[in-house]
C-alpha cells in the first residue's frame, strides 16, 4: 500500500471527526444532550482512534 494512501486516510478520518464534533456541538446547542449528540461524539472518537492507529502503523512501516 503506498504511503500516500496512509496519509490521505488519516486526513479523511480527521475531517470526518471534525464534522461529527461540529454536528454534536450544534445538536447540543439546539436540543441538549440527546442520543444523536452522543452518537455523533462516539463516531468522532472512533474516527480519531482509527486515525491515530493508522498513523502508528505508518510510522512503523516508515
Amino acid at each position: 500500500m503506498p504511503k500516500t494512501t496512509f496519509i490521505s486516510n488519516i486526513i479523511f478520518k480527521l475531517i470526518f471527526a471534525i464534522a461529527f464534533v461540529y454536528l454534536a456541538y450544534s445538536i447540543v446547542l439546539d436540543n441538549g444532550w440527546t442520543f444523536f449528540a452522543l452518537l455523533a461524539l462516539a463516531f468522532a472518537s472512533s474516527d480519531i482512534v482509527q486515525a491515530i492507529n493508522i498513523f502508528r502503523l505508518y510510522r512503523r512501516l516508515k
